[in-house]
């Protein structure tokens, strides 16, 4: 649920964060620090965002009480979020691939100078990352099992969508109803590539630690990363699934 405060506190953030943003496009040591540092602050705004999506055991309260009705989700600053971690974890992704000697554009004399790229993320910093996204999928998770909730309660008492307050969907001078089923369908599909777009990232960042040989010379360690990520594959292939299984369902409102 967001207050005008609230509202005004992640328009600031968000204005902030693109500023900052524009400055880790640059290769090099240095921004991909900057990127380290960007990514810790998310990791918090993440928190902070999930401690604000009311329970599903809402959804059982009367609509006058404290139940999920005109609630807002705030679905619109998580896919604002997810879209900063997307922008910084392909920073650091690209500059941590292997060098390559790339030619000079005005020359066809042959390659020009091997431009080195940054060494891959140490276990920490993966681990900061690997935080970012449970967190997003987890946030996923739940705003899909709440849309699913309101889809059931809306089939079962003939309500309007607005029991979930959903942000407005705006293409060019065209604002979709913010109470149609087509929207909810529009914004279920994109939290289904944001998150397919973060899960491609994260385990291109973990394979490029993978395999290989270390400073002494001998195999690398099994990493902390691929873990992490095996281990939380159920619950990145139950929401994928929810994700799909939410959409069939509100398919089948039509375009009401």
């Amino acid at each position: 649920m967001a207050s005008d405060s609230t509202e005004a506190n992640i328009h600031r953030d968000s204005s902030a964060s693109s500023t900052n943003l524009s400055t880790i496009q640059q290769d090099g040591p240095d921004n991909t620090s900057r990127a380290i540092r960007q990514l810790s602050d998310l990791v918090v705004e993440l928190y902070d965002f999930s401690q604000t999506i009311p329970p599903l055991s809402a959804w059982d309260q009367p609509a006058n009480d404290a139940g999920v009705g005109h609630q807002e989700l705030g679905l619109d600053h998580v896919l604002k979020l997810s879209q900063r971690f997307i922008v910084i974890l392909n920073h650091i992704t690209v500059n941590t691939t292997q060098p390559a000697t790339v030619p000079h554009p005005l020359s066809n004399s042959g390659p020009g100078p091997t431009i080195q790229s940054t060494p891959p993320l140490d276990q920490p910093c993966e681990l900061l990352a690997l935080s970012g996204y449970l967190r997003i999928v987890e946030i996923y998770h739940i705003i899909l099992e709440h849309v699913s909730a309101c889809a059931a309660s809306r089939k079962r008492t003939k309500a309007n969508w607005h029991i979930m307050s959903l942000p407005s969907l705006t293409v060019g001078t065209f604002t979709m109803e913010s109470t149609s089923a087509t929207q909810v369908l529009v914004l279920v599909t994109l939290i289904e590539v944001m998150m397919t777009r973060s899960r491609e990232l994260i385990r291109s960042m973990v394979r490029a630690r993978k395999g290989g040989e270390d400073a002494d010379g001998g195999r690398k360690m099994f990493s902390v990363g691929e873990a992490t990520l095996e281990g939380f594959r159920p619950k990145e292939e139950a929401t994928l699934l929810l994700a799909r299984r939410v959409r069939r369902f509100v398919a089948g409102f039509g375009h009401e």
